[in-house]
């Protein structure tokens, strides 16, 4: 399954959640150099270092067996079976194993003289994860083109509420300890990253949005809200209810001392499916309210960008037109990412880093981690210099597909909050200026304290 420069990238992917620089196929812990080895060719490598990792390779086709939904069900191993004999403690009280090597052993890992042997493939299955190998060409695909929820690993075997990847870096950090008897400090600390999509800027701007809104209101037999919305294109636009809203989320930031990032939808037809024009007198007038009070803005790409990959380079500057300042990250509106495709674009349109890999239909660990990473391009085979965040909870995915009380939706929250301080990862989270009133209000009225919360968390 893995080329050599997939090898390379994996070894990268798990130190460097350890804090540890792989170099030369070999890292330091310590003042102890460990040679690192992935499959059966540790016999020489043994003589020439003072301490040697090896990693057993799974069979070439258990990605794609996998992919096929085989086996059933993951073996789900106990710290007893998994950590070294002296290690208490660890945050986590199972490991599902996704590959084990050529032959399954009863044992985890071993220790024999100045050799570590793990008997799992954690590094096929870091890849995996990370660089979406299952994803890669699937025909799963939901109306908007985006890869199914439904035919993922982490839906079929339960691993949507883990950063795998990040545990498996946690788990090999306590047998390197044992292997050199250093300790391994990782440099990361819990971080909470709080963003927003404007979808709609404004209720009542452009005309045609205002008329999409009211005819929607009439079509759920919500006369209430259709009767609370009318009167909004006859107000200030400080007045409409989606620009109130923006400004709340705002100001949810100013009071945690954050600069949160507001991704901005562009648009040039006047009829367009997404977007607002950016040259208008009051969308104006909000970029200059963002800019001054320290938030940042970054592109919300359209809808049609993932079938017009041009679309990119034209968006992102019609973006820093409007903003003048360089536009660095980016997010699809919808979510519609076709791996390594959009990865691709966005890195040829010169944008640094994306914010879109989370499945619409569940919060959670798309990616198998809370780190943001560098990608990995399976069919050129190499690696990107470009970074995925990965998004763990948006809103509508909470309330909208699976129906959650607010109640229900914090608790969720929270548990994969938890779970990312676990690991000192990144928690991140997307908020809709759409989504704190209307069917959102008891969501709106305690999202203050929510952010209070999870910022408290990350200090």
């Amino acid at each position: 399954m893995l080329s050599s420069a997939a090898i390379s990238y994996s070894w990268k992917q798990l130190f460097y959640r350890l804090g540890l620089d792989y170099q030369a196929e070999s890292i330091t812990v310590g003042n102890k150099r460990v040679r690192c080895v992935y499959g059966a060719q540790a016999s020489a490598a043994e003589k020439s270092a003072e301490f040697t990792l090896q990693i057993q390779a799974c069979p070439a086709n258990a990605p794609d067996e996998m992919v096929a939904g085989n086996p059933d069900k993951l073996n789900n191993l106990a710290p007893a079976q998994f950590l070294p004999a002296e290690v208490s403690g660890f945050p986590f009280d199972s490991l599902p194993i996704m590959f084990w090597g050529d032959a399954p052993p009863a044992k985890f890992a071993e220790i024999q003289g100045k050799k570590l042997t793990l008997h799992v493939d954690i590094l096929a299955s870091a890849f995996f994860m990370l660089a979406r190998y299952e994803e890669v060409n699937s025909p799963h695909l939901d109306k908007h083109g985006r890869y199914q929820y439904s035919a993922s690993v982490a839906s079929r075997y339960g691993l949507i509420d883990l950063p795998i990847v990040d545990i498996y870096a946690l788990v090999l950090k306590t047998w390197l300890e044992a292997l050199t008897g250093e300790k391994i400090t990782p440099p990361h600390r819990f971080q909470f990253h709080f963003s927003h999509d404007v979808d709609y800027m404004f209720l009542s701007h452009p005309f045609h949005k205002w008329l999409d809104v009211m005819a929607r209101d009439l079509a759920k037999g919500r006369l209430d809200f259709f009767r609370q919305d009318f009167p909004s294109l006859f107000h200030n636009y400080k007045e409409d209810a989606y620009y109130r809203d923006l400004c709340r989320l705002v100001e949810i930031a100013q009071a945690n001392n954050s600069h949160d990032v507001f991704y901005l939808l562009t648009s040039q037809e006047t009829f367009a499916r997404d977007g607002y024009s950016l040259k208008g007198r009051r969308v104006r007038k909000v970029l200059e309210y963002l800019k001054e009070n320290d938030m940042q803005i970054g592109l919300h790409a359209s809808y049609q960008s993932y079938d017009k990959p041009a679309l990119y380079d034209t968006e992102k500057q019609r973006l820093e037109d409007a903003i003048g300042v360089t536009c660095h990250g980016s997010r699809q509106h919808y979510l519609r990412i076709r791996t390594p495709y959009t990865w691709n674009q966005m890195h040829a349109a010169g944008l640094e880093y994306d914010e879109s890999y989370c499945f619409s239909e569940h919060e959670g660990f798309r990616c198998g981690t809370c780190f943001p990473y560098t990608v990995f391009d399976i069919l050129k085979d190499k690696e990107l210099e470009f970074t995925e965040l990965p998004l763990i909870v948006m809103d509508t995915s909470l309330r909208v597909y699976r129906k959650l009380s607010p109640a229900e939706g914090f608790e969720s929250i929270m548990k994969l909050a938890r779970t990312c301080q676990k690991v000192n990862g990144t928690f991140t989270m997307l908020w809709h200026n759409t989504c704190l009133g209307r069917e959102w209000q008891e969501w709106g009225r305690q999202l203050p304290d929510w952010i209070r919360t999870l910022t408290e968390m990350a200090h």
